[in-house]
C-alpha cells in the first residue's frame, strides 16, 4: 500500500526524511498500547522479550541525515537511535558506500563520528561501507562494531559481502557479522534456507560462535521504495529476486533455529546467533559510556 513512509523519503533532505520516519514509528509505538516498545538498551530488549512485547531498536542506515553534524547524532540519540551505519551504498559526508567505492578512506567527519559514537555508547555498523572506509573503521574504533547485514564473500563474491580478513577484523573488535537473507548476497540462483545456513556456518568458522548474528534485511514493508533507491544507486544487486525459500519472512525464523540445530550446532551457539551475541555487543558498547557519564556527573562510589 501507499504507506506514509513511501511519501516521506525525501532524498533532497535526508534529515527531514529520517525525522519523519522516526516520528511515524514512534507514533505506531504510542498507538500500540504497550504491545510495541522503543528499546535503547539490551536490558530493555530482554525485558520486552520476557513480557511478550515487540522491541524496536533504531539503527540509522547511513549518516546522510546528520549532514556532517555530530550534534545531530546526539539529537537522534535523544529520539532513541542507538546504532548508526556509516554509509548506505552511496557516498556521504563520512565516506564511500560500496556502490561508489573509490578506495578512499573515511573523511575527517567519518573518523570524528567513530570517536564520538564510541564515547557516547552508540553502536557502529560497517555494512555497506567501501573497503577503504571499512579498514578505517577497524583502525579507529575503540569499541566493538558490527556489520549487521553482510554475508561471506568466500561463498558469494558480492561487493556487499565480507572476505575472511574482514570477518576476522570484526570479530577481533568484539563485534559480530549478521547474516542477511537478501538473495543476491547468498547465491547466483534461487536462494534457499540451506544457503543461509551455509553462510552462518562459514561465519561461525571464521569469526567464532560469539561473533555471528542474524540480520535478515527484509524489505517487504517498503519494497517499491527500496528497489527504486537500489536502481538509482547503479543497480548493484541485479534484478529483484525472491527471499530464500524457508526463510522468506521474519515469521519463518524458527526454520533457521531448526536448521542450525539439525546441522549439529549447540543450543547456546544458536541462541547467540539469534540475538544473545547482539545483546552482548550492545552491552560492551554502552557500558563504558554509562560509566563515563556517571563519572562526569560526579557519581563515583566509595
Amino acid at each position: 500500500g501507499d504507506q506514509p513512509s513511501h511519501r516521506q523519503l525525501d532524498p533532497e533532505d535526508p534529515f527531514r526524511a529520517a525525522m519523519l520516519q522516526i516520528a511515524e514509528v514512534r507514533r505506531d509505538i504510542l498507538e500500540s498500547d504497550g504491545a510495541i516498545v522503543l528499546a535503547t538498551t539490551p536490558a530493555a530488549i530482554r525485558a520486552a522479550a520476557v513480557e511478550g512485547r515487540f522491541a524496536v531498536f533504531f539503527n540509522l542506515e547511513g549518516v546522510a541525515p546528520l549532514r556532517g553534524s555530530l550534534g545531530a547524532l546526539d539529537l537522534f540519540g535523544e529520539l532513541g537511535v542507538r546504532a548508526v551505519q556509516l554509509t548506505w551504498n552511496l557516498r556521504n559526508e563520512a565516506g564511500d558506500g560500496v556502490a561508489e567505492d573509490s578506495g578512499a578512506r573515511l573523511t575527517r567527519f567519518g573518523r570524528s563520528l567513530i570517536a564520538h559514537a564510541n564515547r557516547t555508547g552508540i553502536l557502529l555498523d560497517g555494512s555497506h561501507l567501501g573497503a577503504g572506509g571499512f579498514w578505517d573503521l577497524v583502525e579507529h574504533a575503540t569499541r566493538p562494531f558490527v556489520c549487521s547485514h553482510s554475508n561471506a564473500a568466500a561463498l558469494m563474491p558480492h561487493r556487499r559481502n565480507l572476505d575472511d580478513r574482514q570477518i576476522e577484523a570484526v570479530a577481533r573488535s568484539g563485534g559480530l557479522v549478521g547474516v542477511a537473507c537478501y538473495p543476491a548476497f547468498l547465491t547466483d540462483g534461487d536462494a534457499t534456507l540451506d544457503h543461509v545456513l551455509d553462510h552462518v556456518e562459514h561465519l561461525l568458522g571464521v569469526a567464532g560462535p560469539g561473533h555471528v548474528g542474524f540480520g535478515p534485511d527484509y524489505v517487504d514493508y517498503a519494497e517499491a521504495i527500496v528497489h527504486a533507491a537500489l536502481e538509482s544507486a547503479g543497480n548493484l544487486y541485479g534484478a529483484p529476486r525472491s527471499y530464500p525459500a524457508g526463510l522468506a519472512r521474519i515469521e519463518e525464523t524458527p526454520n533457521l533455529t531448526a536448521g542450525l540445530l539439525a546441522r549439529g550446532h549447540a543450543p547456546e551457539v544458536v541462541r547467540g546467533v539469534l540475538g544473545e551475541n547482539y545483546l552482548r555487543v550492545l552491552e560492551a558498547v554502552q557500558a563504558p559510556a554509562a560509566s563515563a557519564g556517571q563519572a562526569a556527573a560526579g557519581g563515583r562510589s566509595g
